[in-house]
């Protein structure tokens, strides 16, 4: 989760979203320590103060999610080994077995309130610059090449 002055963002696992925040880290001002936020804190995790600010996160096509959900996390499940910070997240993959569709709504129902904008993980470069375009008074060039060039990143902490 990163919240500026202008948006929350909420991170959904396995849609791009550790790219997306650490771009939104590098190129805009927090308002929020984000070491005290969830790395991937659904909308009852926004502290009270902020509800009011628009919130936007990501999704993805539901096969693809369910493919690269898998391969990410159920070698946890193998090996009992789970990465700091995931422990819900692991124990939402027990919960279900590896029905990972269940998951996924799961998980879209936890993310995501009622007025929450969504970027499709198929057009994040696009869906992010326009969203961003919409809701912050300039778009940098350096946000702006960071959005079009930075390379994917699949980090499990991306709050460094």
């Amino acid at each position: 989760m990163i919240i500026t002055s202008d948006f929350v963002f909420l991170g959904m696992p396995k849609t791009a979203s550790c790219w997306v925040a650490k771009i939104l880290s590098k190129n805009l001002t927090m308002v929020y320590p984000t070491k005290s936020l969830k790395q991937h804190g659904g909308f009852k995790d926004i502290p009270d103060r902020f509800n009011h600010l628009p919130k936007f996160g990501g999704i993805r096509e539901v096969d693809s999610w369910c493919k690269s959900a898998y391969d990410h996390f159920i070698p946890w499940v193998k090996r009992e080994s789970i990465p700091k910070g995931y422990e819900r997240f692991y124990h939402e993959v027990e919960k279900h077995g590896i029905h990972l569709e269940a998951l996924y709504n799961s998980e879209l129902h936890r993310m995501f309130g009622h007025k929450t904008a969504i970027l499709r993980f198929e057009y994040i470069r696009d869906d992010l610059y326009n969203y961003l375009d919409d809701h912050i008074t300039h778009i940098s060039g350096e946000l702006e090449d960071d959005i079009f060039y930075m390379p994917p990143i699949n980090e499990d902490n991306y709050f460094g």
